[in-house]
């Protein structure tokens, strides 16, 4: 019982507008989230190119606060740059001796401090060469300078290794900045190394000779040590004979200057693993963390493990389950972890006893493309990417809003990204894929100071709505009740009228004078027809419609007993088509009354009697009731009686309801019967019953 209670009170108070308001208001702040976003997302401009492998950066080349696009390209037999100004004038073209491997491995800097940028890149010429070049990006010619690498081997015809740049830094120990990139192979197997390219000296050395594959992301960190290089290595399982550290595992490998190991490589994972190696500080001295997930399965299985300088493990956390896409990254001095499904994505933040805390999560599926500043402070933002949907996304450097922008046409396949210019409002920058660029700007949402004004609108007009909605309901509601208050008071007045009380009377007292006078049969036969019709009428009082079989079966009883009050004053015929369907509603008293109406006010007021016809039949699509009498006519009966009843107002009434409210309509027609012919009195009534 006090359940019960309990529940209606609730329900009266979830249907209150003010409720309902503010559940409606929660709904669209949860199914619309980045719409109240601190800042916003928007795709200016995107173009399009037939050479999948071309690639362009905006840079500021000349130091004078204005960033340039350089288009990378392959012509046929070297790679070229062109330089345009934001324009489209262009300021300078150079070429490389050999062509690009894929998509431009490439990053500029300016290592002689005159203001003017360079490029350097990777490239192959056609004897299968690999050359590192350093381009001076200025608008003439420009000085250049070349390196051999080292050659490649092709496999089946064809070049099956990853150039990738990792930057400018020192690793020679002779304080200016080296190039250092790495080449990886696949079945081809070698070369497998980090190299440093000591621009003074023109130089190159390499990361010692090993069978593990170097892949991104990496770490640069500068030490009292000296300056190291924090690499992943992947288990490819390429080789199958015996090589040092062998591509059947992964390793924890950090190179130090000179490109050496700063510890002998130490095992971390089997086949179809990969370990990632960052920097951890604190607790008195420099640490590394090593991460490793076992690719296996569809969930990764993840290995933490804390090492010193040394390669002494120091700490270790197994068995950690995130997705196969997961990997590790440091983000504004944090060590994090991006783990991403179809479920969506989170962000784990890797304290200094290997435990996670999440530090965000999303139920859109985004991948990570890179950590890029795109506000005016000095942390970075995240830049992701949907590749399911084609979308764009940055999440701010405070965790608080993840902007969106709406859906691209083509593929958004990153290969680089570059910022174009930077102000206190807007940050643009470029976005490369293959085939495709995108233009984007990052800002701050102009509507979220005055968000909670649009919160208290909303809230506002979804009260209003679901009021309205209330006083609309209330108000239809009053009106079904006083329409079924209507019906009910025709009801109660229809069984007043249906059996008129002088007919109820009459017919009892001739029923009396047929017992005085001995004729108890006779008399016996007409109170059971009698308390038949009464019966009836009382079972069926507050039932509006009968069927049209009732209703004829009601009138042959109402007839019978009448004419046996009447005797030979009245007669009477019922004629019924066997067409007719019996089973339709109508409207009760629909036939009785205008029998009644016949026998009261025409055949009673003539004095030799009269006779009384009603036909039932079916025509086309049509149910035709006629009700003919030969009394003395409408004009008379009035002259005689000087009123007239409230029946025919009640079947108004109830026929008006009952067409509103079912397929088929009725209606009715009286006519004198000398409008038809002179020579004829009384009346006609056809009722019409129109089946849908």
């Amino acid at each position: 019982m006090r359940l019960g209670i309990l529940s209606t009170k609730i329900l009266t108070l979830a249907s209150q507008p003010k409720v309902l308001a503010l559940i409606a208001l929660l709904l669209t702040l949860l199914l619309t989230p980045h719409e109240f976003s601190s800042h916003k997302l928007e795709l200016k401009q995107t173009g399009y190119h037939s050479n999948p492998f071309r690639n362009s950066a905006y840079i500021d080349m000349d130091g004078d606060g204005i960033n340039e696009r350089i288009l990378m390209r392959n012509l046929n037999t070297n790679g070229n740059l062109v330089a345009f100004s934001q324009s489209d004038r262009i300021l300078g073209t150079w070429h490389l001796p050999g062509l690009w491997h894929m998509v431009p491995s490439y990053c500029f800097a300016d290592t002689d401090d005159d203001s003017i940028q360079e490029i350097f890149t990777v490239s192959i010429n056609s004897g299968d060469s690999v050359l590192v070049s350093q381009i001076e990006l200025s608008d003439s010619e420009g000085t250049q300078k070349n390196r051999f690498v080292c050659e490649l081997t092709r496999i089946n015809d064809a070049f099956d290794h990853i150039f990738n740049t990792l930057g400018l830094f020192d690793m020679t120990g002779d304080s200016e900045p080296d190039f250092v990139f790495y080449i990886s192979a696949g079945f081809s197997l070698q070369p497998r190394a980090c190299y440093a390219w000591d621009l003074v000296n023109d130089t190159l050395i390499s990361s010692p000779f090993a069978g593990f594959n170097i892949r991104n992301p990496h770490s640069y960190m500068e030490s009292n040590d000296g300056n190291l290089v924090f690499v992943t290595t992947t288990a490819t399982q390429n080789y199958h004979y015996p090589i040092p550290y062998s591509d059947t595992a992964s390793y924890a490998v950090v190179l130090r200057e000179g490109l050496e190991y700063l510890f002998d490589p130490v095992y971390m994972g089997g086949r179809q693993s990969m370990t990632t190696t960052l920097p951890l500080s604190g607790q008195g001295e420099n640490r590394i963390l090593a991460i490793t997930a076992d690719k296996r399965k569809d969930h990764a299985r993840f290995i933490l493990r804390i090492l010193n300088q040394s390669g002494e493990i120091l700490r270790i956390r197994e068995g950690v389950d995130l997705p196969k896409a997961s990997f590790a990254l440091i983000w504004n001095q944090r060590l994090c972890i991006f783990a991403s499904d179809r479920e969506g994505f989170s962000l784990f933040e890797v304290s200094k006893d290997l435990q996670l805390s999440e530090l965000y999560s999303e139920s859109t599926p985004y991948a990570h493309v890179k950590a890029l500043n795109l506000d005016s402070d000095s942390n970075s933002e995240l830049l992701l990417v949907n590749l399911n949907d084609r979308q764009f996304a940055v999440l701010d450097d405070e965790l608080k809003s993840l902007a969106r922008t709406e859906s691209v046409s083509t593929n958004i396949n990153v290969s680089s990204v570059s910022m174009i210019s930077r102000d206190q409002a807007q940050h643009n920058f470029f976005i490369q894929t293959r085939g495709t660029h995108y233009l984007l700007a990052y800002h701050k949402n102009p509507f979220y100071p005055f968000r909670w004004s649009y919160y208290v609108a909303l809230y506002g007009g979804f009260f209003i709505l679901f009021l309205g909605l209330q006083k609309l309901f209330l108000f239809r509601n009053r009106q079904k009740k006083a329409k079924e208050k209507e019906v009910i008071e025709l009801q109660l007045k229809a069984v007043m009228n249906q059996l008129n009380p002088h007919f109820t009377f009459n017919a009892i007292n001739t029923i009396g004078q047929l017992m005085m006078k001995g004729e108890k049969s006779e008399g016996y036969e007409h109170f059971v027809r009698l308390s038949d019709l009464v019966r009836k009428s009382m079972i069926n009082a507050f039932e509006p419609y009968k069927t049209l079989g009732e209703e004829i079966e009601f009138v042959a009883q109402y007839l019978k007993i009448e004419s046996f009050r009447f005797r030979e004053k009245l007669s009477w015929e019922l004629n019924i088509d066997p067409e007719v369907d019996k089973s339709i509603l109508i409207p009760k008293m629909l036939i009785h009354l205008f029998a009644e109406n016949a026998i009261k006010h025409g055949i009673f007021h003539k004095e030799n009697g009269g006779r009384l016809e009603i036909s039932i039949q079916k025509i086309s699509s049509e149910i035709v009731i006629i009700v003919t009498d030969d009394g003395v006519g409408r004009s008379k009966a009035f002259s005689i009686e000087k009123r007239s009843g409230d029946g025919m107002r009640i079947l108004d009434n109830y026929l008006l309801l009952f067409n509103r409210q079912h397929r088929h309509t009725v209606k009715y027609r009286i006519k004198d019967r000398e409008e038809l012919d002179p020579s004829q009195s009384g009346t006609q009534v056809k009722i019409s019953i129109k089946l849908k």
